[in-house]
Parts: structure tokens; C-alpha cells; sequence
């Protein structure tokens, strides 16, 4: 018989003990376990660290199975005191995290330590995330008639993806956008890529063009063969937004996503939730949705990359006192793009008359897809 779940223990990275000091898994990871089904690496740590995988073949003489801690996805960011880099260890565990989880996590190495980029950054783009937001709504409101709150819109700046959900994904690498953005794109680089390249998910066989190169290239100079910029982006949320359904920001395989909080992101505000794994059977709804998600409260400044087909929500915001933005850049391998979330048919809203409807949007490159939201 299956038991009810406890919460993961995002501290520990592992599943909460009852009284008698049993893990509790659902009943559907039991089933899946008999089922002989191929397993990722967090749904095979998760059953052998249960005591319930009937297949496991590290059994001890007294019949009990070895406790096995799943591969953690908090990742402490040391750096090497004679080189000034990060050490081995935190890029390799990093690295084996985003590839087996679909996702890791990046924090200092102890709560006194100052975030991984720079605080004058995170605040310069925090009051410019949402001063660019509020123009940007009050420009739709105006040309449009619409209510920016209540009704969806979809333009090449910014977009409102669910009607009243109050989270708006919001460009910040077209023309005219603050110097903040380009900075904190060159830092994302410098902490992302060695992560990327050592979680071996992207494809670097081929050399991408040197447009997408260049503004990498500073970051790390002695790389040949580098996944390109794609792009750039804050997706700010506003209080009483709810929380979203589960979903993945695309199916393509070599796109991964770069967030970084730009205030502290907690349950009170609206932190991201994540299914480990599921970047590797994206499309399998059931098993998908059997998953567990953990929860990824971030200080800001923090650093969480994962996989573009990785399911994951965010969560309500139920503080009232300001918007919680988070940034993010996305990398891809070469010759691979982002075209699912925001689409060359979407008019600038600088130009516009009139509100996209979804008919318009179906009428220039078929149905808007609701799927992609951040």
C-alpha cells in the first residue's frame, strides 16, 4: 500500500520522515516502481532512499535497502581562494543537478556571504524592471481601451498570458533598453555557462555564428565552442497574482533558462516551483503529473538555471506590499532558438492600435499557445 507524501525538506533535499522514521512516496511511484518502467535519476534516488524499490540491487545482508540522498539542487557557489573562480566541485555538482533534476539552484556558500551578483545590480534592475513594466501597461491601456489587470495581450515587448493571472513576461534585450539589462546578462553568463557546458545537455557540436558569440566571449574568453544568447527577459509578478498550472517554457531540447530574483522570492510572494526530472519525459502527462515539485525560495541575487522542457509553476503572490520580478536570459545551443513564447507575428506596442486578440494571433501563425508562461 502507498502512503501520503510528505513535503520535500528543501534544506535536507530529501523527503520528510513520519514518527517510525519511514519515507512516505505516492502510491503511483509504487506502482511505477513494479512497473519496470525506465526511471530518471531523481525517481531512482527517491525510490531506493524509500526503502520501496522491489528491483534495488544494493540490498544488505539484513534485507534492508542502503539509503541513497537524491542529487541536490541547492548548489553552495565556493570559489577557489587562489584563482578567484568556482571551485571544481560546485561546477560539477551543478552540472550533474541541471542534467539529472532538469534544474539546480546557485547560492552563496553560507547566509553571510554577499549574492552571487552583485546587490547594486539586482536593485538597479529591480526599480527599473518594474518602472518598464508600468510604462509598458500604461502604453497598452492607452492605444488599446483594454483592462491591463483583467484581459490577456501579446505583444513583441511584453505579454499577459492568462486573463487576470497579473504576471507579465517583459522583454529586456530590444532596442533602447536600459544598460542594467546588458550587464546583468554578462554576470548570468559568467556563473551559467561552465554549469551548462558540464551538465552536457546542449548539443556543442557545432560552433555557433559569431553575432551570437560576441557578447559572451567576455565572459569567458577561452571557450571555443560556446551555447549563443537567445535572449532576455523579467517576468514580474504583482500581488494577489494566483498561481499557475504546471508547464514547461517549450518542448525543444538545447534551451536552457537563467533566472535570477531580483528581490528575495519566498512562499509570501510567489516562488518557483519545479517537477525534478520531468525535463526528460516532458510530453508524458501522467507521469508528469505523479511528479512531486520542490519548492525554490531564493534570496535575491540568486542564481536557478533548468531546462527549457522542465515542468514548473509559479506561485501565488500573497504579499501586498510590491510586484516580485525575476530576470532571465536564455541560452541555446547553436541553431537552436526560442520561437514558443514570444512570436515574430507579435506588433511592438509602440505601434499598435488595437489589442492582438487570440484571432488575430491564430490568423498570423496559427492558435496562441497559453503554455508558454515563466
Amino acid at each position: 500500500m502507498g502512503r501520503t507524501p510528505h513535503a520535500i525538506d528543501t534544506h535536507t533535499r530529501k523527503y520528510v520522515p513520519d514518527d517510525a522514521g519511514q519515507l512516505e512516496v505516492p502510491s503511483e511511484l509504487l506502482e511505477f516502481a513494479e512497473s519496470g518502467a525506465p526511471r530518471t535519476g531523481f525517481e531512482e534516488a527517491l525510490l531506493r532512499s524509500s526503502h520501496l524499490d522491489p528491483t534495488d540491487p544494493e540490498l544488505a545482508a539484513d534485507g534492508q535497502e542502503r539509503r541513497q540522498e537524491l542529487s541536490p539542487y541547492r548548489v553552495a557557489w565556493l570559489l577557489d581562494e587562489l584563482t578567484g573562480s568556482a571551485t571544481y566541485k560546485s561546477v560539477d555538482e551543478a552540472g550533474r543537478s541541471l542534467r539529472e533534476n532538469g534544474f539546480v539552484i546557485l547560492e552563496p556558500g553560507s547566509p553571510n556571504e554577499p549574492p552571487l551578483v552583485g546587490m547594486e545590480l539586482i536593485e538597479t534592475c529591480a526599480e527599473e524592471a518594474v518602472a518598464q513594466c508600468e510604462r509598458l501597461l500604461t502604453q497598452v491601456g492607452q492605444r488599446t481601451g483594454i483592462s491591463v489587470y483583467k484581459q490577456r495581450f501579446y505583444y513583441r515587448e511584453i505579454c499577459h498570458r492568462v486573463d487576470g493571472g497579473l504576471r507579465y513576461d517583459m522583454r529586456c534585450d530590444l532596442e533602447g533598453a536600459s544598460e542594467c539589462w546588458a550587464k546583468l546578462r554578462e554576470q548570468s553568463a559568467r556563473l551559467a555557462l561552465p554549469i551548462i557546458e558540464r551538465s552536457k545537455l546542449l548539443d556543442m557540436q557545432v560552433a555557433p555564428d559569431e553575432q551570437h558569440c560576441a557578447p559572451l566571449r567576455s565572459a569567458l574568453p577561452t571557450r571555443t565552442v560556446l551555447p549563443h544568447f537567445d535572449m532576455q527577459g523579467c517576468v514580474t509578478s504583482f500581488p494577489s497574482a494566483c498561481d499557475q498550472h504546471f508547464h514547461p517554457d517549450g518542448p525543444t531540447a538545447g534551451l536552457i533558462n537563467c533566472f535570477v530574483p531580483l528581490v528575495d522570492m519566498d512562499h509570501t510572494n510567489g516562488s518557483t516551483e519545479l517537477k525534478p526530472g520531468t525535463h526528460m519525459y516532458s510530453l508524458d502527462a501522467e507521469r508528469v503529473e505523479r511528479q512531486p515539485g520542490v519548492h525554490s525560495n531564493m534570496r535575491a541575487g540568486s542564481m536557478l538555471l533548468f531546462d527549457f522542457r522542465t515542468h514548473h509553476r509559479g506561485r501565488a503572490h500573497r504579499k501586498n506590499d510590491a510586484p516580485r520580478p525575476v530576470a532571465y536570459c536564455v541560452f541555446g545551443a547553436p541553431g537552436v532558438s526560442d520561437r514558443h513564447n514570444f512570436s515574430a507575428a507579435y506588433e511592438s506596442v509602440w505601434d499598435c492600435s488595437e489589442a492582438q486578440s487570440e484571432t488575430d494571433l491564430a490568423d498570423a501563425h496559427g492558435p496562441a499557445n497559453p503554455l508558454p508562461q515563466l
